[in-house]
């Protein structure tokens, strides 16, 4: 079901953000920002899922997702996030 690959996709999401947060600094937040990154990662899912029912195709999410992840890198490339 949508539901459950969606939760799954956020799942799959824990550990980079404990990482991530870790690099920053974060580390007495990590629990928090843990579940956030679930949360926030599992309405990803729910919207890639749409996106290939809509379209009938998995390269359509996959585009999607790979788009994402280039301008998040792109945007903190840009902005200088530098410790």
């Amino acid at each position: 079901t949508p539901f459950v690959t969606s939760l799954l996709f956020g799942l799959w999401h824990v550990l980079p953000s404990r990482d991530q947060s870790r690099a920053n600094g974060n580390e007495g937040s990590r629990s928090a920002q843990a579940w956030v990154a679930v949360a926030a990662t599992a309405l990803g899912g729910g919207l890639l899922h749409r996106v290939r029912v809509r379209t009938g195709h998995v390269a359509a999410p996959i585009a999607l997702h790979l788009a994402s992840n280039a301008f998040g890198l792109l945007a903190v490339r840009i902005t200088g996030s530098r410790r």
